[in-house]
């Protein structure tokens, strides 16, 4: 079960998702009555404009969610930054990464060696030369 803080972190994520996707379906649901307005007619009046515009919501939802989603989590973790709350969450032990999980952050870099002064890594600063200095630390953690 998870704690109470993801449960928040989700809700709040969750409602980020909600309120951007009922923005987007209602813009679109005004462009579409809109446009629809235009083919008034004597047999199309405002109830079929209506009806159409309504069995048109279901597609309109399912094309608009993938977007909807993407913004709905950065409006809900922007909310939560802006506030601070994500940092109150980490000071209060809230982890990246679940407990047992173990994570590890490669680095690649293709900086010519007449560039590097040195190198520095969590067991201290190495300077030039790096003749077997490397393999020591590495082969250390």
């Amino acid at each position: 079960m998870p704690g109470r803080l993801t449960r928040y972190l989700v809700a709040r994520t969750v409602i980020g998702i909600g309120g951007v996707t009922l923005l987007l379906v209602g813009l679109y649901v005004g462009i579409d009555i809109v446009r629809e307005a235009g083919d008034l007619q004597r047999d199309y009046g405002v109830p079929d404009m209506l009806l159409f515009v309504t069995r048109t919501v279901p597609t309109r939802l399912y094309d608009i969610f993938p977007f909807a989603a993407l913004i709905g989590v950065l409006v809900g973790l922007g909310q939560l930054a802006a506030h601070r709350e994500l940092v109150a969450m980490r000071a209060a032990g809230l982890d990246r990464a679940p407990d047992g999980v173990i994570t590890r952050n490669p680095v690649f870099d293709v900086t010519p060696a007449d560039f590097i002064d040195c190198i520095v890594t969590e067991r201290g600063v190495l300077e030039p030369p790096f003749d077997g200095r490397i393999e020591a630390v590495v082969g250390s953690a």
